[in-house]
């Protein structure tokens, strides 16, 4: 035991500046969390789940840590913030569970949603960093080679041009995004880590491992899986050419374990989900068979590099078996990229093929290129000072990448510290309901903030859905929007966002936001958002046609007057008035079937008379 850790303690040693490039990398992601509350002058109620930032991603959070709430509370899988589809699976990558289950736990022991979602910043990224650095390592046997790989895959040299044409109004790197990018990417690099050994050693316990975390993956990202399976089926049909059958027979093996862990939840999600073409086009799905030319190409070249590479490293027979083996994986990993985002080929569809390149294609390009520099230092570079020059090359390029990764976040925290902050009234609301409402009592809102906020700051579900990530049909959706208008007594008159569905882009300019005069709350956004995913009319010039708008208003005017009539087929529990709701309607008459139980500054809540 005592040797054990011994052998482990020198292996940690050896490798300490990894550790540290993994430590110091996670620590530039925190830092925001600790610059910002600073920048806004000790304000208590920093938050970085709020929807009133520039970054477009942070909405993103906000829906996604709804979910890590929901399984803080006991419901395991992400479902839906509808009462009445809380038993419904999602066909997205919202629905896959291990992000959720993982971080809720967390969210138990670390004292709620925020405080996860800030540690998870430095936690998963040190981890990450620390996984890419082992790979390249693995694969280069280069210590100051594969100290480039962490930074490189968090401070990509392709935001240099961002950092000089555009404003910095959000984290750097896609993997800033904490759910489910960050959280799942440890999961990834372990299974293409458990593959690369059962390729080197071709042992039945390698199979058996590279197929449990192969079959996960589908419990965590849709673009982690699809490309796994992908990188598998070529890896099977290229070790087949070769008539390499005994490696062959562990591959399948893996692959079979694969489909019995995974295969459960992919026909639970495909079963349970009725309106699945309605939800491909509202996820972003683009229905054509066109190849994606620019990547492709891109992706053939690195493709021919690494033939030439392996020809040339084909003489060196001391360790031809090692290098045939590292050269087929990232071939093969290479190849599984250019299918991927060609998938529409094949399947006539694809959605946000752009995911596959930042969460799966990046960090093997990020590969492929530690193992080309370590061949050409191995085989090309013959000279010794010529191989001391890239190693010092490496070193001073590891710390620019470190540097800009800090100055870019320093850059990020300053202009956007306004927008990450609850109001007092907001942060008092949601105590409120925490403390007097049931768990999964339903809030109707029309705030599109508030309908993104609720489900995360408190235990309560939403009548009016986030029509992106819920899975409910659009007729149902547009229906619970024009009931709860109802509700409010909003005239027809007042119903304009037909008129306007391009104000959801209007409103996301820079320098409202940056002033922290953002208003993520008119519902004018949010109904437009639901019409741009759905893809009917973002490709008409904003322009809705006249019959939709015609039909959507006729059935306001057919809804009843009467509570009993107007809400028979859903549940509404309390009615929730904010800014927004006093704006656009001055004249309510919801003290007929309902009275106040709280009041702030900005809010009043009314509890619904049953």
């Amino acid at each position: 035991m005592k040797e054990r850790l011994c052998h482990h303690y020198k292996k940690i040693k050896e490798h300490r500046a990894a550790l540290a490039v993994s430590l110091l990398i996670g620590l530039i992601f925190l830092l925001p969390h600790f610059l910002i509350p600073l920048l806004q002058d000790g304000s208590k109620n920093y938050s970085p789940l709020v929807v009133k930032g520039v970054d477009a991603r942070s909405v993103d959070e906000v829906f996604y840590a709804a979910y890590v709430q929901e399984a803080s509370e006991g419901h395991l899988i992400p479902r839906s913030n509808i009462l009445e589809w809380k038993n419904t699976a999602m066909l997205s990558h919202a629905g896959a569970p291990f992000p959720s289950l993982l971080l809720g736990m967390m969210s138990l022991v670390l004292g709620g949603v925020v405080n996860t979602y800030i540690f998870s910043y430095f936690f998963f990224t040190a981890i990450s960093s620390l996984l890419m650095y082992v790979i390249s390592y693995s694969l280069t046997k280069n210590k100051i080679l594969s100290l480039v790989a962490p930074p490189l895959l968090f401070f990509s040299p392709t935001y240099l041009l961002k950092f000089f044409s555009d404003q910095i109004v959000q984290p750097i790197s896609y993997f800033s995004r904490f759910y489910p990018v960050l959280v799942d990417f440890p999961i990834f690099a372990v299974t293409l880590l458990a593959v690369l050994w059962l390729l080197r050693d071709k042992k039945w316990k390698a199979a058996l491992l590279s197929g449990i975390l192969g079959g996960l993956l589908f419990y965590t990202y849709f673009y982690y899986w699809t490309f796994y399976i992908t990188f598998m089926g070529l890896l099977l049909a290229m070790v087949l050419f070769r008539k390499n059958f005994v490696l062959s027979k562990k591959i399948i093996v893996s692959g079979l374990v694969t489909i019995v862990i995974g295969v459960t939840f992919f026909l639970n999600s495909i079963n349970t989900v009725a309106n699945q073409a309605e939800i491909l086009r509202r996820l972003n799905a683009t229905f054509t068979r066109t190849p994606d030319w620019s990547i492709t190409l891109f992706l053939l070249s690195i493709v021919i590099m690494l033939v030439y590479a392996a020809n040339k490293r084909s003489e060196d027979r001391t360790n031809k078996e090692k290098n045939e083996t590292n050269f087929y994986f990232l071939l093969i990993l290479v190849l599984a990229g250019i299918v991927t985002m060609n998938v529409q080929v094949i399947m006539g569809y694809t959605i946000n093929p752009r995911h596959w390149l930042t969460t799966s294609i990046w960090p093997i390009l990020v590969l492929v290129g530690i193992y080309l520099l370590h061949f050409i230092e191995e085989t090309i570079l013959e000279r010794e000072n010529l191989k001391k020059i890239i190693k010092k090359s490496s070193f001073i390029f590891i710390c620019l990448l470190i540097s800009f990764g800090l100055i870019w976040q320093i850059t990020f925290s300053y202009n956007t510290h306004p927008a990450y902050t609850l109001s007092t009234p907001q942060v008092e609301l949601f105590g409120w309901l925490n403390d007097n409402t049931t768990k999964d009592e339903v809030v109707l809102s029309l705030s599109s903030e508030m309908i993104l906020l609720v489900p995360v700051y408190t235990h309560n579900n939403n009548f009016v859905p986030n029509a992106v990530v819920e899975p409910i049909p659009i007729p149902e959706i547009i229906a619970r929007r024009l009931i709860a208008y109802k509700i409010m007594g909003i005239p027809e008159e007042k119903i304009i966002f037909l008129d306007n569905p391009c104000a959801f882009s209007e409103l996301m300019s820079f320098e409202r936001a940056k002033d922290g005069e953002y208003n993520y709350s008119l519902f004018e956004e949010g109904f437009s958002h639901l019409l741009t995913f759905e893809g009917s009319f973002s490709s008409k010039g904003c322009t809705i046609p006249t019959p939709f708008k015609e039909g959507v208003l006729k059935t306001y005017a057919a809804l009843p007057e009467e509570w009993g009539q107007l809400t028979q087929r859903y549940v509404v529990d309390y009615i929730l008035l904010g800014p927004y709701e006093k704006s656009i309607s001055p004249h309510r008459e919801i003290e007929k079937y309902a009275g106040i139980v709280y009041r702030n500054a900005e809010f009043t809540i009314y509890k619904v008379d049953k």
